[in-house]
């Protein structure tokens, strides 16, 4: 690929396998998820729907078998952050948070595009590269949890296991990070654009009541579900939000620092973007403020 430096690409994208892992051992049957690559010695990107729920992940890295903690998640930025624990990887990729694409432009798609079935010999676990341009810089995608964002269409073929992998151009500088394909369509894929990866590297504080719900945040809201909520003692009907930290959003609402919400218009929440679009809608939520119920 002349100039392209494939070999150090490939060298710094990892795949990711997210299952319960044994708090004390560390050790559960894998199932393969997604991708990521390195942005430096320990920091791994990937998508935040490939973490799902996990505080812990597996993080399988040039013939190696790590454990990966996920420190920040960005759902709407279906983006996510993993510290290896332990393990410091000699290879990463730079990122160009800045670059804008442009139609027709090549771009190369790293992953593990089908996962791997059986993981008896790391040594021959090596990711795909696959090449394409891009057909449109900028397209409105919904992501999975109900939320929508700008996004780069490529027609580069892609597989539900690239999600989190890098898309990278000529120069080998991340671009974006692959979100999806099309399961029934041919060559249409879609990246997060680089720039949002700033935005996950600059917001730092953790969240919610436990490690699970670091996961779940969108905005300043989290989203703990039914089972961990009535852990803690909330009746609800379906998932319940957190609010965190009060900004536009929330204030304008009436919303503060605190309230959980347990209804929308008397139904239960299941999404993030139930939340946020009923928000933005000015739909009545039912919430709980310093133990009493109100609706808002």
């Amino acid at each position: 690929m002349g100039g392209f430096p494939v070999d150090k690409l490939v060298k710094s994208v990892v795949l990711v396998s997210t299952r319960q892992i044994h708090p004390l051992t560390l050790r559960a049957n894998d199932v393969v998820s997604g991708s990521g690559f390195f942005i430096d010695s320990r920091r791994v990107i990937t998508c935040a729907h490939v973490v799902g729920s996990h505080s812990k992940v597996r993080i399988y890295h040039c013939g190696r078998e790590v454990v990966g903690i996920v420190r920040k998640v960005k759902q709407d930025l279906d983006l996510a952050l993993i510290e290896t624990l332990f393990y410091d990887s000699k290879f990463s990729i730079k990122v160009d948070y800045q670059v804008s694409v442009k139609v027709g432009e090549e771009v190369y798609a790293i992953g593990y595009p089908l996962g791997v079935i059986g993981l008896s010999n790391l040594s021959e676990l090596k990711p795909a590269v696959t090449k394409g341009i891009v057909s449109r810089d900028s397209v409105e995608v919904e992501l999975p949890n109900g939320l929508k964002i700008k996004a780069i269409q490529i027609d580069t073929p892609v597989n539900p296991g690239n999600s989190g992998g890098p898309l990278v151009n000529t120069r080998g500088r991340v671009v974006g990070v692959v979100n999806a394909g099309i399961p029934l369509a041919q060559n249409i894929g879609f990246a997060i654009p680089a720039k949002y990866i700033e935005k996950l590297l600059l917001r730092t504080r953790r969240y919610g009541i436990s490690e699970i719900s670091v996961s779940r945040k969108a905005s300043n809201i989290v989203i703990i579900s039914r089972e961990t909520a009535r852990m803690h003692g909330v009746e609800c009907k379906g998932n319940i939000a957190i609010v965190n930290e009060e900004d536009e959003l929330t204030e304008g609402a009436g919303l503060k620092v605190g309230d959980i919400i347990i209804e929308i218009d008397g139904k239960p929440i299941h999404l993030l973007g139930d939340v946020i679009n009923a928000i933005k809608s000015g739909e009545r939520l039912k919430v709980i403020r310093n133990g009493k119920t109100l609706i808002i």
